[in-house]
C-alpha cells in the first residue's frame, strides 16, 4: 500500500471476489471504509480496528463473515454491521469511541453485546431488529446519554448478570423510550428488566409471552405511555403507575381482568380492542378522555355501568359493544363522538 497514505476512501462494496480484508495500517488517514455486500468475505484483518481517522465503516450484507476484529476507532461516526447473516458477535470496544451517537443493527444474529458497549460513551440511539438470541449486558444502564433503546422481532432477549468486578444491577438507565417488542420476553423479564429501566416514559413491550403484568411496573414513576398490543398470554393486570396517560392493550385475548384501582388517576387513554375475554375494569377513571372497547363483548353489566357513570361520554363509545345494527345510530356515535 505504498504510495496511498493520503488515501481518505476506500470501497470495496459489491466484490464478490474479496474473501480476506488486508493489513491497512499503511493507510492512516482513511476516514471511510466501506466492504459491504462483499458475499464472500470470511475474515477482516486486525488493523481495520486502529484506523484513528476512520468516521465510517459499512460491512453490511457480508453474508459469509461470522466474527469481526476487536475495534478502537477514536474517530468512527457510523458503523453498519446489518443484514451480515451469520455474523455473531459484535466487536469488542477497546477503548472510549465518543463520536458514535447511533448504532441501528438490523438482520445480523448478534448473540450478545459485550460488557464493552460501555465505551460508546455518548450513544444516544440503539436499535437492535430481527437480530436472533440477543443478550444485552448490565453495562446498559451506565451510558450515560442513552435515551432511546428498541429491541424489535428478536428470537429471544437476555438480560445478563453482571460478571467479577463489574457494576451492581442497582443502577438505572436514563433511557426514556424503550422498545422491547416482539422478543419473547416471558414472566421472567420482570423485575429485573424493570429495576434497569426504571426512568422509562415510555414503553412498547407489545407482542411479548408474559402472563402478568408485575406489580414493580408501579416503580417506573416516570412511565407516561405503555403499550402491550397482541400480548396474548396476559391474564391479569396489575400496578399501573400513577403518571400513567396512555395505556393499549389491544387483542390480550387473555385478558379477563384489568386493575386500575387508585393507580391511574392521570390515565387520559385507554385502548382495548379486540380483548374479547375481558370481564372487569377496577377503578376510577377521572381524567380519561378517550376510552375504545371494541368487540370486548365480555365485559360484565355491571362493568358496562361502572364506566358509563364515571365518563358519560363513554356512553356513545360503549354503545359498540353491544353490537347495535342501527345506522341512525351509528351515525349518532360517528357525529358526538368527534365532539
Amino acid at each position: 500500500m505504498q504510495g496511498v497514505i493520503n488515501l481518505t476512501v476506500l470501497d470495496f462494496s459489491h466484490s464478490n471476489s474479496i474473501t480476506h480484508i488486508p493489513d491497512v495500517s499503511g493507510l492512516p488517514n482513511l476516514e471511510k471504509f466501506s466492504f459491504k455486500c462483499c458475499e464472500n468475505l470470511i475474515q477482516i484483518h486486525d488493523s481495520v480496528g486502529y484506523l484513528g481517522n476512520l468516521k465510517t465503516l459499512d460491512a453490511a450484507g457480508c453474508n459469509n463473515l461470522k466474527t469481526f476484529p476487536p475495534i478502537r476507532l477514536i474517530s468512527l461516526e457510523q458503523l453498519n454491521l446489518s443484514h451480515c447473516s451469520i455474523l455473531e458477535s459484535f466487536p469488542e470496544i477497546l477503548g472510549k469511541m465518543g463520536n458514535v451517537t447511533e448504532l441501528c443493527i438490523v438482520g445480523s444474529p448478534i448473540k450478545e453485546l459485550p460488557f464493552s458497549i460501555i465505551n460508546l460513551n455518548r450513544l444516544r440511539k440503539l436499535k437492535l431488529h430481527n437480530c436472533g438470541i440477543v443478550q444485552i449486558p448490565n453495562s446498559i444502564v451506565m451510558l450515560p446519554e442513552l435515551c432511546l433503546m428498541s429491541v424489535s422481532r428478536c428470537e429471544v432477549l437476555w438480560l445478563s448478570k453482571p460478571g467479577k468486578g463489574e457494576e451492581s444491577e442497582t443502577l438505572s438507565s436514563n433511557t426514556e423510550h424503550l422498545t422491547l417488542s416482539y422478543c419473547n420476553i416471558s414472566d421472567d423479564f420482570f423485575p429485573k428488566g424493570l429495576t434497569w429501566f426504571a426512568n422509562v416514559k415510555d414503553l412498547d413491550l407489545s407482542g411479548n409471552n408474559f402472563t402478568i403484568v408485575h406489580a414493580c411496573l408501579k416503580e417506573c414513576h416516570f412511565l407516561r405511555s405503555l403499550n402491550l398490543d397482541d400480548c396474548r398470554l396476559i391474564r391479569e393486570i396489575v400496578g399501573i403507575p400513577q403518571k400513567l396517560e396512555t395505556f393499549s392493550a389491544k387483542e390480550c385475548v387473555s385478558l379477563k381482568y384489568l386493575d386500575l384501582a387508585a393507580e391511574s388517576h392521570s390515565l387520559r387513554e385507554l385502548i382495548l380492542d379486540d380483548c374479547v375475554n375481558l370481564r372487569e375494569i377496577i377503578g376510577d377513571l377521572p381524567n380519561l378522555n378517550h376510552f375504545s372497547a371494541k368487540n370486548c363483548t365480555s365485559l360484565t353489566s355491571w362493568c358496562k355501568s361502572m364506566l358509563m357513570n364515571q365518563v358519560p361520554l363513554l356512553i356513545l363509545i360503549l354503545f359498540s359493544l353491544i353490537k347495535m345494527q342501527s345506522s341512525i345510530l351509528h351515525n349518532f356515535i360517528l357525529v358526538f363522538g368527534m365532539c
